[in-house]
């Protein structure tokens, strides 16, 4: 990576800021409750107006949309980072700033997790279960058993 912004090219400067923007709706959207009970995946498809002269945007629009609140969920984020101060480099023409249409993809997919996880050693370590483990003769009888065994360093003491 260049140590600094002058050493960087307007296509690794294009990338970055690519990333960043991803990394940002993804950070903010909220899946929709409606969506994950439905099953409903997909690609939502925004579009709107990089401005020249402040690079902020305009004239948003929902072009796609897959139900169960995506679409919805989607513009609001976008609308969430421009009031938020998130600014576009615009485009240009001949050299000089231009009013640009640009066409946004925002790829909702569901990922389940695992109800366990595998240990270094290889162990299932599991997340989800039926009923969740207790200390045998109860919590009092833990609680006793601690508070008799705890031993604390005597720097610890004061």
């Amino acid at each position: 990576m260049p140590a600094n912004r002058a050493d960087w090219s307007a296509d690794s400067m294009r990338r970055c800021g690519e990333i960043q923007l991803l990394n940002l709706l993804a950070s903010n959207i909220r899946y929709p409750q409606a969506a994950r009970d439905s099953n409903i995946q997909g690609t939502v498809v925004l579009n709107f107006v990089v401005e020249p002269s402040t690079g902020g945007i305009t004239n948003i629009n929902l072009l796609r949309n897959i139900g169960g609140g995506c679409g919805e969920e989607a513009l609001r984020v976008l609308k969430a980072l421009d009031e938020a101060g998130l600014r576009w480099v615009p485009g240009t023409i001949a050299g000089k700033p231009a009013r640009v249409r640009h066409t946004l993809p925002v790829k909702f997919k569901l990922t389940e997790s695992l109800p366990y996880s595998i240990s270094e050693a290889g162990d299932s370590i599991y997340t989800v279960l039926d009923t969740e483990p207790a200390y045998t003769a109860g919590y009092d009888s833990l609680l006793s058993h601690l508070l008799s065994k705890l031993r604390y360093p005597a720097s610890w003491r004061d």
